[in-house]
């Protein structure tokens, strides 16, 4: 396992205790900015902030 898979499943260890801290949140926000997180962990980008497909078009409808 790799050194940012670790990373990862630690972090996604602290969100199912409920203790994950704001930095290891921000942590989680810039992996998601940088495309590390894989598409399809919905835990860890609903986690990072990243909407949702629908969520996104609506919002972006809301602006138009």
């Amino acid at each position: 396992m790799s050194g940012l898979n670790e990373r990862l499943e630690y972090l996604r260890g602290a969100i199912e205790k409920e203790c994950i801290s704001w930095g290891e949140l921000m942590e989680l926000q810039g992996l998601a900015e940088e495309g590390l997180i894989p598409d399809g962990d919905v835990v860890l980008l609903e986690w990072a902030g990243v909407p949702e497909f629908g969520e996104e078009r609506v919002a972006a409808s809301r602006n138009v």
